[in-house]
C-alpha cells in the first residue's frame, strides 16, 4: 500500500495547513448548471394552465423572452445592489417561473387594457422579491463556506472573578 509522503513543496499540503478547517472549501471551483440540467424546462403555456385560463397578461409575462428579461434584470439589480461585488449568472427558469407563477396569482390583474403595463408591474414585483432573496442566500452560502474552512478560534482562560483563597487572616496584633 503506497502512502503519501509529506513533501514542503506540495502547494495542496500548504494550503491545507493554511486553512486548518475540515474541509478546503475556498476552492473557486464553479459548477456549470447547464451541464447538470437533465429534464427540460416546463413550456411557459403550462405554467399557469392547471389553475387559469390563458390570457394576453399571462401569455406575455411567461413568454421566453420576458423570462430572458428578468434574468438580466436581476442580474443587473444584484451588480447596482452590491456595487458589482457580487455577481451571478443565469438562474434557474423553473425557480424563476415558480416565483413568476407566485406574484402572478397574487398580483396579476388579467385585464384587457394596458397588458404591457401590467406585465412590467409584475416583472418589477418578481425582480423586487427575487433580488434580495438571491442575495441573502449568496451570503450565507459565502459565510458557511468560510466557516468550514477554518477552525474555531478557541476563547481565552478565563480569569477567576471571586476573592476566595486570596485573604489571610492577620494574627500579630490579637491582643
Amino acid at each position: 500500500m503506497e502512502y503519501l509522503e509529506l513533501d514542503e513543496s506540495n502547494p495542496v499540503l500548504h494550503r491545507m495547513n493554511f486553512l486548518n478547517g475540515r474541509i478546503d472549501a475556498t476552492n473557486s471551483s464553479t459548477f456549470n448548471i447547464e451541464k447538470s440540467r437533465i429534464r427540460a424546462s416546463e413550456h411557459q403555456i403550462n405554467v399557469i394552465s392547471r389553475n387559469l385560463d390563458c390570457t394576453e397578461v399571462s401569455k406575455l409575462f411567461f413568454s421566453i423572452d420576458n423570462i430572458n428579461l428578468l434574468q438580466r434584470g436581476i442580474r443587473n439589480k444584484i451588480l447596482n445592489d452590491t456595487s458589482g461585488e457580487i455577481n451571478i449568472s443565469r438562474q434557474s427558469d423553473d425557480e424563476l417561473k415558480i416565483i413568476m407563477r407566485s406574484i402572478y396569482f397574487q398580483y396579476g390583474k388579467n385585464s384587457i387594457f394596458n397588458v404591457r403595463e401590467q406585465v412590467l408591474s409584475l416583472n418589477t414585483r418578481v425582480i423586487e422579491w427575487s433580488v434580495p432573496e438571491i442575495i441573502s442566500n449568496i451570503k450565507q452560502s459565502q459565510k458557511y463556506l468560510r466557516d468550514i474552512s477554518t477552525m474555531p478560534v478557541p476563547l481565552e482562560r478565563s480569569t477567576l472573578p471571586s476573592t476566595k483563597g486570596t485573604k489571610t487572616l492577620d494574627i500579630t496584633n490579637r491582643y
